[in-house]
């Protein structure tokens, strides 16, 4: 008979990575908590250590404890940053926002519409306002001042 057989097991040393996880997340999470940041960390980090020794101790309620952390994940980031598209794509994907927008600015270069047709909904919206100002010596636009539309 070999010593400690329970960690052996594939789903035990899954529950000792978490257990590892859960540490370093709680200790960095408590470390940032103490700079003034959230708690969030802390709590993720304790779950985490929970999911772990529930997994090592091959209990059901692992899955139960995690989906709970994953849905906090996602209700915190909800939370914190609202559902702004590019923060929540870094929360939910870092490794992938960079292609994201790529794929965005795809579509937007290959999407077959009319310029004339836009240029002219453009014109329709800018010129009133250009006119009810008077005479103009320059005409700057900042695109990252237009107010956002939508949610």
């Amino acid at each position: 008979m070999t010593p400690f057989p329970r960690f052996r097991s594939p789903v035990a040393l899954t529950g000792g990575l978490f257990v590892l996880l859960g540490l370093a997340l709680a200790g960095g999470g408590g470390w940032l908590a103490w700079l003034g940041g959230s708690i969030y960390y802390v709590v993720a980090g304790v779950a985490l250590l929970v999911v772990g020794g529930l997994l090592i101790a091959r209990r059901r309620a692992a899955l139960h404890v995690f989906a709970a952390l994953l849905f906090g994940t996602a209700a915190w980031s909800v939370y914190d940053i609202g559902f702004d598209w590019w923060p929540m794509a870094a929360r939910v994907e870092p490794g992938r926002v960079q292609a994201a927008h790529q794929s965005l600015h795809h579509m937007v270069a290959k999407a077959e519409w009319s310029d004339r047709a836009v240029l002219a909904a453009i014109r329709d919206q800018v010129l009133p306002k250009i006119v009810q100002s008077g005479a103009l010596n320059a005409w700057i636009i900042d695109d990252t001042g237009f107010p956002k539309k939508g949610s």
